[in-house]
This record gives C-alpha cells, sequence and structure tokens, in this order.
C-alpha cells in the first residue's frame, strides 16, 4: 500500500529481506509492492545464499543478515509472519516481531517481543516513537 511505502521512507531505517525463495522471486515482489528501492544491492538474502538453510533451524540466514547490517543485535530486529522462524533470532539476542495478520496465536511464545498486525503497524509505531524525540 501507499501508507506501507510512505512509512517506509519516514522511519528510514536499514532494511534486509531474507527469504525462502529466490533471489529472482523476492526483486520481484520488492518492485510489485513498491518496496524494491528500500533493499539496496547486498540487502536481499535469498535461500541460494544460505545453502536453502531454513530460518527456523539455522542461524545463517540470520548471521548474513546481520553481517549485512552491521550492527550491534540489540540494534537489529527480525520481523517474521511465521511465528516459529523468530526462536533462532531471539537465542541470537536480536528483537523479534511477529506480523499476524489479525490472527494473534495464543499463547504467544515467550521468543516473541512484539506482535502487530501487518507492517505498517509496526512501522507506524517506529514511527511514533521516532516522532516523540
Amino acid at each position: 500500500s501507499e501508507a506501507l511505502v510512505t512509512l517506509f521512507e519516514k522511519t528510514a531505517l536499514n532494511h534486509v529481506l531474507v527469504t525462502h525463495a529466490s533471489r529472482d522471486w523476492a526483486v520481484r515482489a520488492l518492485t510489485h509492492l513498491g518496496l524494491i528501492d528500500f533493499f539496496p544491492p547486498g540487502h536481499i538474502i535469498p535461500a541460494e545464499e544460505t545453502n536453502f538453510s531454513r530460518k527456523n533451524k539455522s542461524r545463517l540466514p540470520f548471521e548474513k543478515a546481520c553481517s549485512v547490517l552491521d550492527l550491534p543485535s540489540r540494534h537489529i530486529a527480525v520481523v517474521e509472519d511465521i511465528t516459529c522462524n523468530l526462536q533462532i533470532p531471539y537465542e541470537m539476542g536480536l528483537g523479534t516481531v511477529l506480523v499476524h495478520y489479525g490472527r494473534t496465536p495464543c499463547p504467544l511464545p515467550g521468543y516473541v517481543m512484539v506482535s502487530c498486525d501487518n507492517a505498517a503497524d509496526f512501522l507506524g509505531r517506529i514511527y511514533a516513537y521516532k516522532a516523540s524525540g
């Protein structure tokens, strides 16, 4: 949505996409969503670059993302729509955000630090926090 693109612009965060899909699919999807400009070269980590490691089974995809961002783990949040993909990042000391599309798991696992209805909800919270000073 245009609102999501606007929030990407306003929050001015660095983003990395870690996906089980191919680079080609990720680029096409981000282009279709109008978000490709927020993912510079090297900020898309497709399955083929992580030996097809599953995010719920391996640290490798998240280690690659952390390397790209070059930030302390406490400054990185992993946003996922599949709960089990957040356990490893939590164990690595990364922030964890579940986008649940209105279907909050009950009970919410302890490794989920924040839950939101959608990505715009999460970015809106960040923007409001940054705007409040």
